[in-house]
């Protein structure tokens, strides 16, 4: 038997490759397929379930085949992270040329020398506009969680859902026209938690653990910030009817937390996901088969993020520990936390079931935002992944009984509910060729999401400072009353290693990895079949129409842009990312 797998760990890497130049076809097209079987039993032994990386979440590649796997996605990482990091460096030279490192802000106008001119080569577009010149808005800070940040709102039911904690009825009539039990029950009111950030380690920075109240204004039809409850020792509750110095400090420190959510979040929603049910793949799928070679082409170099991760972010010293108020163990918890209790999820966060779920989109009880940034972008960009997925799929099986009968599939889907222990994956056996459609498009969106929450958009606006910093720098105020926000801002030097470290996330200038291009790949294409081939092509055109006409936003007549004082574009495709490679 030793000998029997010694002889098959020596071919297997020349059947894959001699598979991998052959047009891809279905295994019930195979006249003789003991080559495949081989192939499939050897990757059996070779890609490995290992131990989770970057919290206890999904498994990650061992063995020596899964090893190198990601060997291969930290090469291509560090190829593209060598050229964006000298680009970084350049920026910090140039901005140390204007701005002391040793001095202490005094007030907020003198973080705008951090952006103003700067940070042309890692950040050419600069901060989204609007972002910098309105950021004390409270229609600016609502939005973003219609946009930059929208993981964590959700609307409460009006019978369902109990109030999470009780404001003062004449204050919420002053802020909404009507007290909270009417918003309640009119399905206004929605809710943004981030209480359990409280019990997670902390490292010598301060900050709160928000909960926070969002509304839909009866007569205006805005959707506006009501009250932020700090629910730290004092748990003070502010509201835009306290001082502006007040109000903004609480903004700052709901800002904090939802950075440090959306950098866990995904993390669970994203990486840990869409590596394990690939990494099931391979180890099913010959390399011959169409849907690998698909998933192959959309995880480029993802491998890379979770060892990086934890080489530089969460580790003893790291990211997490120098700038933020959670340790790198706190963040390992709170990733693992999030994967476990619904981001990790498969099926129930497909795009629409997830907004639905959450009543932000095809709301029953209560009425539709006026607008939604995040949804509009992204139902565009989904709708053409889903026709893409939908020829991809029809052509290679133009009839479901064929999906029944091709055991690389059903052995897929097997291994992804029970050796790989995919939350919420598709029951084995799959009988029909949407279920295949809506998985591979699933696949595919968490692209968008991880871009959404990692990719450019930190630097342009989610933490852009000063009102969005990654950690408090004094202890919260026992009362409100607080005559000055400075203490609780970052000093120049700490400023300036925080737009850096978001700055090497974004990509603006690799074009041909950019996201229009996540399935134009020579190889992938050139074993695929005609209709996928226009597809792609069909694809890519709607994708670069998209990008155009966003280049085209402006604001309208009344200084905004879909309801916000801000033009938010994370989702151009010309500038996202075509897998999450970071």
């Amino acid at each position: 038997m030793k000998l029997r797998f010694a002889c098959l760990l020596a071919i297997s890497p020349l059947i894959i490759a001699n598979v991998a130049q052959k047009p891809l076809v279905l295994p019930v097209y195979v006249e003789n397929v003991t080559e495949r079987l081989i192939e499939t039993a050897t990757k059996q032994q070779t890609y490995i379930y290992g131990a989770p990386r970057l919290g206890n979440t999904s498994f990650f590649p061992s063995g020596p085949m899964g090893q190198q796997l990601v060997l291969d996605s930290l090469v291509s990482f560090e190829e593209e992270n060598a050229v964006i990091s000298e680009r970084t460096r350049e920026d910090i030279e140039d901005l140390m040329k204007v701005v002391d490192v040793h001095a202490n802000f005094t007030s907020v106008d003198d973080f705008k020398q951090l952006y103003e001119g700067q940070w042309r080569r890692s950040v050419p577009d600069g901060l989204n506009v609007g972002v910098l010149t309105n950021a004390t808005l409270d229609l600016q800070f609502s939005m973003e969680r219609l946009s930059a940040s929208p993981f964590s709102l959700r609307r409460l039911h009006p019978t369902d859902d109990e109030l999470p904690f009780d404001i003062d009825q004449s204050i919420v009539s002053q802020i909404a026209g009507e007290d909270l039990d009417s918003l309640h029950s009119k399905g206004q009111l929605f809710f943004v938690d981030h209480s359990v950030q409280l019990a997670l380690p902390k490292t010598t920075r301060y900050s709160a653990a928000c909960s926070a109240y969002f509304f839909i204004h009866s007569d205006s039809g805005d959707f506006l910030p009501l009250a932020i409850k700090t629910n730290t020792e004092f748990d003070l509750i502010y509201t835009p009817l306290d001082s502006q110095l007040d109000w903004t400090l609480a903004k700052i420190m709901m800002n904090s937390n939802e950075a440090i959510f959306n950098e866990a979040y995904h993390v669970a929603a994203a990486h840990a996901v869409q590596e394990i049910v690939h990494l099931a793949a391979v180890r099913t799928l010959s390399a011959a088969h169409p849907v690998l070679a698909l998933l192959n082409r959309m995880m480029v170099g993802s491998y890379a993020p979770r060892p990086m991760g934890e080489a530089v972010l969460t580790n003893p010293g790291g990211v997490f520990d120098t700038y933020t108020s959670i340790t790198g163990t706190g963040a390992l918890q709170a990733i693992t936390l999030y994967y476990h209790y619904g981001a990790g999820a498969y099926q129930s966060n497909y795009f629409i079931t997830i907004l639905e779920s959450r009543g932000l989109i095809n709301c029953t009880w209560g009425p539709p935002l006026q607008h939604y940034p995040f949804f509009e972008d992204t139902s565009s960009i989904y709708l053409s992944l889903q026709s893409f997925m939908k020829t991809f799929v029809e052509s290679y099986y133009p009839a479901d009984s064929i999906i029944t009968f091709d055991n690389e599939l059903q052995d897929w889907i097997k291994e992804g509910t029970k050796a790989a222990k995919i939350i919420d994956f598709p029951d084995s056996p799959i009988r029909n060729r949407q279920v295949l459609i809506d998985m591979l498009t699933h696949f595919a969106y968490l692209t968008v999401v991880h871009n959404t929450l990692n990719g450019g958009d930190p630097v342009s606006v989610s933490s852009s400072l000063p009102y969005h910093p990654a950690s408090l720098h004094a202890p919260l105020p026992l009362q409100k009353g607080v005559t000055d926000i400075m203490p609780w801002l970052p000093n120049a030097s700490t400023s300036i290693g925080e737009i850096a470290l978001f700055a090497k996330f974004n990509r603006p200038v690799f074009e041909s990895s950019s996201f229009l291009n996540i399935f134009n790949d020579t190889k992938f294409l050139g074993a695929s079949n005609d209709a996928v081939r226009q597809a792609e092509q069909a694809f890519r055109d709607e994708m670069n129409a998209l990008s155009s006409m966003i280049e085209l936003w402006v604001f309208d007549a009344d200084g905004l842009h879909r309801g916000m004082p801000s033009i938010w574009n994370a989702l151009d495709p010309k500038k996202m990312a075509l897998s999450s490679a970071i």
